[in-house]
């Protein structure tokens, strides 16, 4: 070590409380400080002979070995957590951050990094993801550009994807279509201000294929430079207060409607638009006069131009399975869970 500006580097190196090391070209360690042997209980003299090896985890040491070689041949930074053995003999989390220096010619010259114990840290995560997966809400942790890190496990239960398969931006796969464009802008604004604002709710599909509605909620953590680290952010289901409050909204409408007017027609347009704003894709209301369904009124909603054969639509008679002569025999309402292609070819006649 050498002189500079009066201080001497490698006895100020010596007190410094984290390890660093000198890396060679090679790959092999060149020095390490005092604080090596304070954490290892080896030799710093013993580094540029074992390196790593004699203290690093069986199970980091292929990963960590590949890290290294792949950042000595494209010449990038090394960043990698990893546990090394203590001088108690115990394994600990570290993380290790080395940087190449070039020579005139642009050539790697040496290594320089540090190692920097992380237990503590890696322990309140621990924590943290027990709590998170304790909690009824779906929790989630995203990176500053809004790719997610981590789910807890109510997310994989609700989903059904893996925890893998949620990662990055897994979480489009269960929004639903109608709502992506919203919650991208959302997260653009986001990652513009630094504030997650989000006003309304969002459908998720459940493992069965059910959409129900959630409010997002994300908060930023930032680094003492103000930079964004992480998003931490909850999806909280509001299904049945948001269905209970569509539906007081629609009767709301309705209960208008039918007091101030007598115009039977007029009030089942009012239904069917009331109904398409509030929930239904497509509405109408069919008349039974002299033994034949007249349609009064039609909304296509958000099928537009895909509702229209069904503007003049009714079932012949012979298509008994139908719902709607299912409710002129009975007098009873229909329900029809699921419209899949079996529901279909069921209840379609030539």
């Amino acid at each position: 070590m050498t002189e500079a500006a009066g201080v001497d580097l490698h006895a100020l190196l010596e007190q410094v409380p984290a390890i660093v090391y000198v890396g060679r070209t090679d790959g092999t360690i060149a020095y390490a400080n005092a604080a090596w042997e304070r954490f290892s209980g080896l030799s710093a003299e013993t580094m540029p002979e074992n390196g790593w090896t004699e203290v690093l985890h069986p199970g980091d040491a292929a990963r960590i070995g590949a890290a290294w070689l792949e950042a000595m041949a494209s010449a990038v930074p090394f960043r990698e957590e990893f546990r090394i053995r203590d001088r108690a003999g115990e394994f600990r989390w570290v993380i290790s951050h080395a940087i190449p220096t070039f020579d005139a010619a642009g050539g790697v010259e040496a290594w320089y990094g540090t190692v920097i114990p992380v237990d503590e840290r890696r322990t309140a995560e621990a924590a943290l993801t027990s709590l998170a997966d304790a909690i009824p809400q779906l929790v989630w942790t995203n990176d500053a550009d809004g790719n997610a890190l981590h789910v807890n496990r109510r997310w994989i239960e609700y989903t059904g994807l893996s925890f893998d398969e949620s990662l990055g931006r897994g979480w489009t796969r269960v929004l639903h279509p109608d709502d992506v464009a919203g919650m991208e802008r959302e997260w653009r604004d986001a990652l513009v201000t630094g504030t997650f604002r989000s006003e309304r709710a969002y459908r998720l599909r459940r493992h069965d294929g059910v959409y129900r509605w959630f409010v997002v909620r994300a908060v930023a953590v930032r680094d003492e430079n103000g930079a964004i680290l992480r998003w931490y952010g909850t999806n909280t289901d509001v299904d049945d207060q948001y269905r209970a409050a569509q539906r007081r909204a629609m009767l709301d409408r309705l209960g208008v409607a039918f007091t101030e007017s007598l115009d039977y027609e007029r009030t089942a347009r009012t239904v069917v638009s009331a109904m398409c704003e509030d929930f239904a894709d497509f509405a109408f209301v069919d008349v039974l006069e002299d033994g034949r369904l007249e349609r009064i009124a039609v909304e296509s909603g958000r099928l537009g131009a895909e509702g229209a054969p069904f503007r003049t639509f009714a079932p012949p008679p012979e298509a008994e399975r139908h719902p709607i002569n299912l409710v002129l025999r009975s007098g009873r309402t229909q329900i029809v869970p699921r419209c899949d292609d079996g529901w279909l070819r069921a209840t379609t006649w030539s």
